[in-house]
Formats: C-alpha cells, structure tokens, sequence
C-alpha cells in the first residue's frame, strides 16, 4: 500500500471516458460501501453552463467563473451529494458536450476545482468518478473504465431520446470521438489509465458485473493490507 494511503478514509477513484458507465458504476459502488460518491464531471458542466449563459468566450473569464463555482460553499460542500435535481437537465445537452472539453482542458480551470475537490475526502470514504482522478487522489484503489465507441454511442443515442434530444448515430459518435481526442491530447492531467489502474472493458458487461469486478478487487487489497 503506498504510504499516502489512508485506509481510515479510503479512496476509490474511477476515471474514463463519456458512456462507459462510469456514473452509475461509481454509484453503485458507493451505495454498497457507504461511500460518498464525486461526480466532477458536474463541476466542470456547471462552469460550461455559466460560460455559455453569459456567453464568456475568453480564458480569462472562464478562470473567473471558475473561481466563484469553486469558492461557492454551497456547492463546494454539496458537491459528493450532487444530482439532477440540483442542476437539472441543463447541463446534460449536446451543446454542454461540445463544450465542456474547451472548459476542462485549460490548466487554471483544473487546478481551482482541483485545489477543492480534495477537501472531500471523507468519513468513511469516498468513490472519485471523473477523467482524470487517479492523478488527483493518492490511492491504491484505480479503475479505469474503456467501452467501444460505437456501443457508447448507442447508448447515448438511447440516453439522449429519453431527454427529448434527437440526434443521429453518426453525430453523436463523432462528438464522442471529438471529445475523448481532446481529452486525450490536452496537456494538463489526459484522459489516459493511470499507471497501476485496473481497466476494465465496460462494452458488453452490465454496470452491476462492472461495479462487482471493482468490489472484488477492492475488498482483495484491503484483505492483503490486513494480513
């Protein structure tokens, strides 16, 4: 176990890429432990949100709405218990998905809600979801979540008719492909595994057989620690 691990207040951090299941993987996982469960994907879509509502087009402003997303207490403290009641639907749009990379890959941006997110460490432990979480929490505990570009499509297609949005295959897949480019190549914290992260294929298994691949390998190493 590395020595920044605290099994007092583990973390299980859960990194991937859009539609791979990561979400509910991550709170299934949570809701089996007890954990709180970091979706920072909605930190960074609520800033996108705001960016387009004030229609701010410069860094420096981005930085700026940064900085008062993450110097809101409210939200800040709330953050591990945010869901779609909180910020509704808005920020599950095709146009937030086209935009939220710009957002995310400028270093400032991360670096603010980095310097918040850690703070949420808490009692009894916590299930980190995002792109790039293994590089933010020191932990033994790493997954890393892959599924076929074309099965995430499907199933953003599926996702998106629900929410009354209609989009073709080919659109959607191509901004998946877009986004999943730019967060691979963006210079701060890619979207790549983590040296030491499990990963797990997600294209053709259930979330439940996902989150049970992730139990099992935890509840492995907590054993091992203890012997």
């Amino acid at each position: 176990m590395t020595e920044l691990q605290d099994l007092a207040v583990p973390v299980i951090t859960i990194d991937g890429g859009g539609g791979t299941g990561k979400g509910s993987v991550s709170k299934n996982v949570s809701e089996f432990l007890g954990f709180h469960c970091l979706d920072t994907g909605v930190i960074f879509r609520v800033i996108t949100f705001i960016k387009i509502c004030r229609n701010v087009t410069d860094k420096r402003g981005i930085i700026k709405i940064a900085q008062e997303v993450s110097n809101n207490p409210v939200l800040v403290r709330n953050t591990i218990h945010l869901d779609e009641t909180l910020v509704g639907n808005a920020i599950r749009t095709p146009i937030i998905d086209k935009n939220v990379s710009e957002v995310a890959k400028i270093p400032e941006v991360r670096n603010e809600i980095r310097k918040r997110i850690v703070d949420l460490r808490q009692y009894p432990g916590l299930v980190a979801e995002g792109r790039d979480m293994s590089h933010v929490f020191p932990t033994d505990f790493m997954y890393f979540l892959y599924a076929d570009p074309r099965v995430v499509a499907t199933r953003r297609v599926i996702q998106n008719q629900r929410r009354e949005i209609f989009l073709s295959y080919d659109e959607v897949l191509k901004d998946i492909l877009d986004r999943d480019h730019e967060d691979k190549n963006r210079k701060v914290s890619p979207l790549k595994p983590h040296e030491g992260a499990l990963i797990i294929d997600t294209s053709y298994i259930s979330k439940e057989a996902v989150a049970e691949i992730i139990l099992d390998d935890y509840r492995n190493q907590i054993n091992k620690a203890r012997v």
